[in-house]
């Protein structure tokens, strides 16, 4: 592709565009109590520092997205919230209505709740960049990174903060819904 994905103009309904990760926040920032960007590098990033939400780098350089939820899951612990929400700024068809039922589940005592989507040959994907993710994953999150996992999924059959395994809740996707996802 050549460039930052985060940066792709998204057409707006006014005729107006905006970047992806713009696109992103404001579907979070409609209902979430705080919106922070996980900008995945530790050097400056021209075109997202600046915005109207704060930024924070990954918790290991280069690892992926594991890395952006361990930083994440260390950014709410420090400020006293619950947990996060993750969304990949190249979904720009997913929108608030897509979390609440995420956010019932880990009300209902998930550790993670995210979204799954059928192919057509019936493979079900899991789709953890539009998910919720407690807290009590951190220990997890930290465990999977350390030993040279990347992706977010590594973190299930892992131990929660408590020392029990991580409750994971999968919402599978309507016709609707996977189209967004």
């Amino acid at each position: 592709m050549g460039g930052d994905k985060a940066l792709m103009e998204w057409p707006l309904a006014n005729g107006g565009t905006v970047p992806l990760f713009i696109r992103a926040a404001q579907v979070l920032d409609g209902f979430c109590e705080r919106v922070e960007i996980s900008v995945g590098s530790r050097g400056p990033r021209p075109g997202i520092d600046g915005a109207a939400w704060p930024t924070f780098p990954d918790a290991l350089e280069g690892a992926g997205p594991l890395a952006g939820l361990a930083a994440g899951l260390g950014r709410a612990a420090d400020l006293g919230l619950d947990g996060v929400l993750a969304l990949a700024c190249d979904m720009p068809f997913v929108d608030e209505s897509d979390f609440a039922p995420l956010l019932a589940l880990l009300r209902e005592g998930a550790d993670v709740a995210l979204w799954t989507v059928e192919a057509a040959d019936g493979k079900v994907w899991d789709q953890p960049l539009v998910a919720a993710y407690s807290v009590a994953c951190a220990p997890a999150v930290r465990e999977a990174l350390s030993s040279g996992a990347r992706r977010l999924v590594a973190i299930e059959g892992r131990a929660a903060a408590n020392g029990r395994q991580l409750a994971f809740a999968r919402l599978p996707a309507s016709e609707n819904s996977s189209l967004r996802l």
